[in-house]
């Protein structure tokens, strides 16, 4: 067992190693060139440049005319972007939850028309989905004059709002797909066929049985 998780690590090292020498050589490659003659001594030069950069992690800049430390602003901007990203997680599971349950308590016509919508939904590419919630917010606030929510924001602003809803809606149709085969596929267990003999109501069934076991092994 020691023996394999020193494997898998020795393995990972050199895979992290070869793609940031990888990154490096490409970060390096416009030097190869000087006019139409290759520079081999240039492009080895900028390598152990570049090289000397990342061991030194808190002198990198980016910026072509005002030069700005990397690091810390590099975690500002990851901050936010978890922040987005769990916020959109959290809620995209949270209505798929619930929209999985009711459906499921529908019948079987209903379940088939909703099982219709949603795979319509899926067919429209993500792009399309996040492009035309941002031109509902532009409409909306052409015709009203009200702005739901800020489409950018200027030095310290933080946007949010928009990005989480533009990455719930793709995101909860695939948990809603995803959810609904595993909530049909525990349906089937025996676990679920003994409480309905017990003469439980299907709505608890769902909602104390079986989403404990669905959702532990989505997240």
């Amino acid at each position: 067992m020691l023996m394999r998780i020193a494997k898998w690590c020795g393995v990972t090292c050199l895979q992290l190693v070869a793609a940031i020498l990888c990154i490096i050589c490409l970060g390096a490659l416009p030097r190869l060139f000087k006019g139409l003659q290759i520079d081999l001594i240039g492009f080895w030069n900028t390598i152990v440049f570049l090289g000397g950069k990342i061991l030194q992690p808190g002198e990198i800049t980016y910026g072509f005319r005002d030069s700005r430390k990397l690091f810390p602003q590099i975690w500002i901007h990851y901050f936010e972007t978890m922040i987005v990203f769990l916020s959109a997680f959290l809620l995209s599971l949270l209505i798929a939850y619930i929209l999985v349950v009711w459906v499921l308590q529908r019948s079987y016509m209903k379940q088939k028309m909703w099982n219709g919508v949603f795979l319509t939904l899926e067919s429209i590419p993500d792009i399309l989905l996040i492009l035309l919630s941002q031109l509902l917010v532009v409409i909306m606030f052409q015709k009203t004059g009200f702005m739901p929510v800020k489409l950018a924001g200027l030095g310290e602003e933080r946007i949010r709002l928009l990005p989480i809803i533009c990455l719930t809606i793709p995101t909860t149709l695939l948990f809603i797909k995803l959810l609904l085969f595993r909530f049909k596929e525990e349906l089937e267990k025996d676990y679920s066929l003994f409480a309905k003999s017990k003469g439980l109501s299907f709505r608890h069934i769902l909602t104390h049985h079986i989403s404990r076991n669905v959702l532990l092994t989505t997240i």
